[in-house]
């Protein structure tokens, strides 16, 4: 499959980035006040926001969001948790070392494509704010972790130039320098020689 390297790349950073230690600056925080997903949001410029999937047959689930506004429109959902999150999870990970985006099929919407290509899921019926059932739904890239950020904001900041602002000093955990390796199309991977063996792309 074209995309199973992906998944066992992402998970083994995990491991090693998951160890970061906390900066100073984060423990300092830490003892003056107790650090929750809902305040680490805030205190990134962000917006909580609880949504809730648009299928009526889901589980019922309840996500905090942290809302980022883009530069032009539209805005950026990272999952409260997942930022404010000190050590490693999947969705940061891949959000902050993007790899480039494999060829998906072309009836899959690309944003979508490149969070499946990741591990992720995405529910197309999307999620919707609680308090406006009348809005646009949004697809999540839900990771095996639960991490989550939605698929636009994942997807945009892989491609060249990034059409989404940069958020990856708003992550609490903070990502070892990264060194180039190769993708499946022998383009620059940046970031990833720490998550694997550069032979795991073939």
């Amino acid at each position: 499959m074209r995309y199973a390297g992906f998944l066992p790349l992402l998970s083994g950073g995990i491991l090693l980035l998951g160890c970061a230690h906390e900066t100073p600056t984060i423990a300092l925080m830490a003892a003056f006040h107790r650090i929750t997903p809902e305040s680490w949001c805030r205190d990134q410029g962000g917006t909580v926001r609880t949504y809730v999937p648009r299928d009526p047959e889901a589980p019922t689930v309840e996500r905090p969001m942290c809302v980022f506004r883009a530069p032009g429109g539209g805005h950026v959902l990272i999952g409260a948790a997942t930022l404010a999150s000190p050590r490693a999870t999947l969705a940061a990970v891949a959000y902050v070392h993007s790899p480039p985006p494999p060829r998906v099929d072309s009836a899959i919407n690309p944003d979508i494509g490149y969070c499946l290509a990741l591990g992720g899921k995405s529910d197309p019926a999307g999620w919707y704010p609680i308090d406006d059932a009348d809005a646009r739904p949004i697809p999540f890239c839900v990771f095996a972790d639960d991490s989550v950020i939605d698929t636009w904001g994942l997807a945009s900041r892989a491609v060249s130039p990034a059409r989404a602002p940069d958020l990856r000093a708003k992550f609490r955990y903070r990502a070892p320098s990264p060194s180039p390796v190769h993708s499946v199309s022998g383009r620059a991977l940046d970031g990833w020689t720490r998550f694997g063996s550069p032979g795991i792309f073939g």
